[in-house]
């Protein structure tokens, strides 16, 4: 009986951690952040006459808009630059598809005869190649959207326990030495 119930709650704890990997490591993000960030709640909750909630509340605030601000700023120009190197790539292919440069310059190609009866498979190949290259574009963006989901979620359980970390952090730790 007692080595079964020793492999079973071996099992479950095995089960238990691989399921909340994710939530332990952002837990313990969240207290290493509160231990560089405690002076500064220190010297907020002295400002705010050692009141310890409207403290960590109004430093958890200041501190997502120190990080928030400047990551969605830098994203957008991020996305802004990507779509216009991509407007301009697009402007200037069809600008020379339109002036017949591409024609020009595929003539300029040793061989070419050799090549042109091979048209309407080199075509099917490149419609092949662009389908493949459209649908490895749409599940890049899904796993990044799903990503950016899991980012934000993390993100926000971390300052919800950082804002109680702040509040608890002192009487956590002395619980935590005397064990």
């Amino acid at each position: 009986h007692r080595t079964f119930l020793a492999i079973l709650v071996g099992i479950i704890t095995v089960a238990f951690l691989v399921v909340m990997r994710s939530f332990l490591v952002t837990m313990m993000l969240a207290a290493i952040f509160t231990v560089m960030v405690y002076p500064g709640y220190r010297m907020f909750l002295s400002w705010c006459r050692q009141r310890a909630r409207v403290a960590a509340g109004l430093y958890m605030v200041l501190i997502a808009l120190l990080v928030i601000i400047p990551s969605i700023a830098f994203l957008g120009v991020l996305i802004a630059q990507g779509v216009q190197v991509s407007t301009d790539a697009s402007t200037f292919i069809q600008q020379h598809v339109r002036q017949g440069d591409l024609t020009e310059q595929l003539s300029k190609v040793p061989y070419i005869d050799r090549i042109l009866p091979h048209r309407d498979q080199i075509l099917a190949k490149t419609t092949e190649l662009t389908s493949s290259l459209a649908s490895f574009v749409v599940q890049r963006l899904k796993d990044f959207t799903k990503s950016t989901l899991t980012l934000v979620v993390h993100t926000v359980l971390m300052f919800y326990a950082m804002y109680f970390f702040l509040l608890d952090g002192p009487h956590l730790l002395k619980i935590t030495t005397e064990y």
